[in-house]
């Protein structure tokens, strides 16, 4: 149970750092291009303003240009902001975990860290003993995948009705991709768990 509680603050540290990344860049870019906007480009102004209209038109399709990129790192920012209010409503992470799914741009990322926290559970649960079809069903509520769980029952009785569990898994649909090739490949070499370990 420690090392599963482990694994989870490690799976939740790792997303953390991969939004903190992202969101600590979009501030840096923020504040580079209001210095070049108040404090830079105003000197270079002010230098080629005797130089004429040629090179003044240069330094305004500057302007233009970081306006336009200060007005997308805004909406950027503003959209993290509101993925942060929903957050921190009750029942917000929930919520998030739901959008995520059907997001074009994180459905991807909600697929893998599913189908991580299942194969971790099936691996530890398979270790210490408990057949494949129990252990898919406690795996399964770990999950908060509706792809996953909507096939976790077939999947369920096709092992039940004597079918490999990693060949299961895959021909039910409850892994795709990289995950659905690597089991396979363990599967075939009778090492469906170790792989688990791995994918998790």
């Amino acid at each position: 149970l420690g090392e599963y509680y482990r694994h989870q603050a490690e799976l939740n540290q790792s997303m953390r750092s991969a939004l903190s990344g992202p969101l600590l860049l979009l501030v840096m870019m923020a504040v580079v291009l209001f210095v070049l906007i108040l404090f830079v480009l105003p000197v270079y102004d002010r230098v080629f303003a005797s130089l004429g209209a040629s090179a003044n038109m240069g330094l305004n399709s500057a302007y233009i240009a970081s306006r336009i990129g200060i007005g997308v790192v805004a909406v950027l920012l503003a959209l993290f902001l509101v993925v942060g209010g929903i957050y921190s409503l009750p029942g917000g992470r929930a919520r998030l975990v739901r959008m995520s799914e059907v997001l074009p741009f994180t459905k991807k990322i909600h697929y893998a860290v599913s189908a991580s926290r299942l194969t971790h559970g099936l691996q530890m649960l398979l270790a210490s003993g408990i057949g494949s079809s129990e252990a898919l069903q406690k795996a399964s509520v770990l999950v908060k995948s509706r792809q996953i769980n909507k096939n976790m029952p077939a999947c369920i009785k096709a092992v039940e009705d004597g079918e490999d569990l990693g060949k299961a898994l895959v021909n039910t649909g409850v892994l795709s991709g990289f995950e659905a090739k690597v089991l396979v490949s363990a599967s075939r070499a009778g090492q469906t768990e170790l792989a688990m370990g791995r994918l998790s």
